[in-house]
This record gives structure tokens, sequence and C-alpha cells, in this order.
């Protein structure tokens, strides 16, 4: 999966002249944590809500609120410049490392200087959720396999009892063999499970 098929696209944007309390204003309005900076059609910084909480100064303003920005102070003073980006070419795998990484809410999505989305730890969830079928009705067997085993013939095992794969997982093994998590297309996995024990699999539960 490329990160164009997941990203966001018709952003809401700032420039670096917008006054934080506008951008601010801007972030609530839309419930969003992250403001591309654009100037000129180029991306040129990313504004996140840490940013501006960390500008914000203690005490009451004019409108009420139990805070207040600065006076004079705007986006671009605040915005962290020339943001780490990816582009739409490339696998989520690579945005999902970045985003790991360099501990990121948000990687703004560019083809050359012009900005075409976003991507954020949302729609990583979003994909993780949707890759490992939490989504529809699923349960899950976790299976530690021998020697002679293989995930291949186990899976075709279960294909010959018409039982649906949706996913498959592993743990790092701390010691001994590998543990499989499969995602089954089934609310009960128990009766696979009794199966699988029938025909010597190692099931370590269900779920």
């Amino acid at each position: 999966m490329l990160v164009r098929n997941c990203m966001k696209t018709g952003l809401i944007t700032t420039t670096p002249k917008t006054s934080l309390m506008e951008a601010f204003a801007l972030l609530q309005k839309h419930s969003i944590r992250h403001l591309p900076v654009v100037e000129n059609d180029k991306l040129v910084g990313l504004l996140g809500d840490r940013n501006l909480r960390l500008a914000m100064l203690p005490g009451q303003g004019r409108s009420g609120h139990s805070y207040r920005f600065p006076k004079g102070v705007t986006v671009g003073q605040v915005m962290v410049p020339d943001p780490i980006t990816v582009t739409p070419f490339h696998p989520v795998e690579d945005a999902a490392i970045l985003l790991h990484d360099y501990k990121l809410g948000c990687l703004p999505v560019v083809e050359g200087d012009r900005l075409v989305g976003v991507i954020t730890v949302v729609d990583m969830l979003e994909i993780f959720i949707e890759l490992l079928g939490l989504i529809q009705e699923s349960s899950r067997v976790d299976i530690q396999l021998k020697a002679r085993q293989s995930l291949a013939q186990m899976i075709k095992d279960l294909r010959q009892r018409d039982v649906e794969v949706l996913s498959v997982s592993i743990s790092k093994p701390e010691a001994g063999e590998r543990v499989y998590h499969l995602r089954l297309k089934t609310a009960d996995a128990r009766p696979v499970a009794a199966a699988l024990r029938k025909r010597g699999y190692q099931v370590l539960g269900t779920y």
C-alpha cells in the first residue's frame, strides 16, 4: 500500500503571516491537530497544537479564555520549518517508521515543494486495524509451530475447512519457536482451534 492510498486531501492550511490566535481557531473549528504552512503554493512548515501550547501565555485574554498569545507573533515564528515529508509513492511502511522514529504526529505529503496531502498517526492506526481485520466480526487463534510444520500448510488446512484467514502476525520470539497470531473471519475460534489440535498443531489460546 502506498501513501497516496490513505493520505488525507482537501487540507486546511495556514500561512507564515497568520496570527497564532487565527491558527488556533482553525485547529479548534476543524478538530485537527496540525496545520501545514504554505507560502506561494509551497510547503514551508508545519504547525502543531503543541507549538501553539508552548507559545501560550498564562492569564485571561479578551475573549475570556484562560489563555492568550503574545502580541504580534505569527505562525512563521513558531512553526517547524522544513518538516520531514513523504511523497504519495512512498510505501506506508516507510511513513510509519518516520512517524515512530521521529515521534511525529503528522507527515505532510508533497510532490516537489507542492503539498498534496497529509498522513497522521491516526491514519496509520486505521490502516493497522483494517489490515488485522478488527473492524469486521472476527476472532484470533495463537499457534506455535513445531520444526516440521509450516505456516503455508496450516493456512491450507484452514482453507480446507472453509476458514478465512484475515491476517497473520508473528510475535518476536524471546525463547523457542515463534508464535503466530491468526485473525480469522469467524466469531468463535474454538471449533477451529479444536480441529487444529487434532491435526497436531500447538494451539496456545483463542481470543
